[in-house]
């Protein structure tokens, strides 16, 4: 079963960093109940990128937590990102980082547990 994370850490859903706890707690129980699959993306709550809110953030912190007490449930989640190519009109991208170079930020925010990462691309 998977969930996916589109509002984390976005303030235009609603997230303020007061939930940060809730969240947290939200996860856990999420994976004790049986979600294995959590999908999200850089642009996920990307204006929570300079305090580590992020979508992708969260979800890091709390995976590292898991591998940290040694879950088992943590060696059985996948975790699914995407990642916007250069130019793209996004005002997350004003750099000229390689698709490798960003591809690699989003891997080493989950290492070991990110599964997948995908090229998402508009049109």
């Amino acid at each position: 079963m998977g969930i996916g994370t589109i509002a984390w850490g976005d303030v235009d859903r609603g997230f303020e960093e007061s939930q940060k706890p809730i969240l947290a707690q939200a996860f856990r129980e999420m994976i004790e109940g049986g979600v294995s699959l959590f999908d999200t993306a850089e642009v996920y709550g990307y204006k929570g990128l300079p305090t580590k809110s992020s979508s992708e953030h969260l979800l890091g912190e709390y995976m590292h937590e898991l591998e940290e007490r040694n879950s088992l449930a943590s060696k059985e989640c996948v975790v699914a990102s995407k990642f916007f190519p250069v130019g793209a009109a996004w005002p997350l991208h004003t750099d000229d980082s390689s698709l490798e170079q960003r591809g690699s930020v989003s891997c080493n925010r989950f290492l070991p547990r990110l599964s997948l990462v995908a090229n998402q691309r508009d049109g």
